[in-house]
């Protein structure tokens, strides 16, 4: 059995997590600023879900780096 391997997920490592997290980071801590500053709110949502995006895509990036490159 032969198996293709990719050279895009060649280089999926756990450090890119490092980029969910930071965006995750910059959701909590915009929600927790004053609450008068308006459109802050939406600000920390559009970070939580753009951090659970990223979150997502580098999940399955990361399996299939493992399953191409043991």
């Amino acid at each position: 059995m032969t198996t293709t391997t990719s050279p895009t997920f060649a280089h999926i490592t756990p450090n890119w997590f490092a980029a969910a997290m930071g965006t995750g980071i910059v959701s909590v801590a915009a929600a927790s600023l004053e609450p008068e500053i308006e459109g802050l709110k939406l600000v920390s949502e559009i970070f939580w879900v753009l951090a659970v995006l990223v979150l997502c895509a580098l999940i399955g990036a990361f399996a299939t780096h493992w399953s191409q490159h043991r």
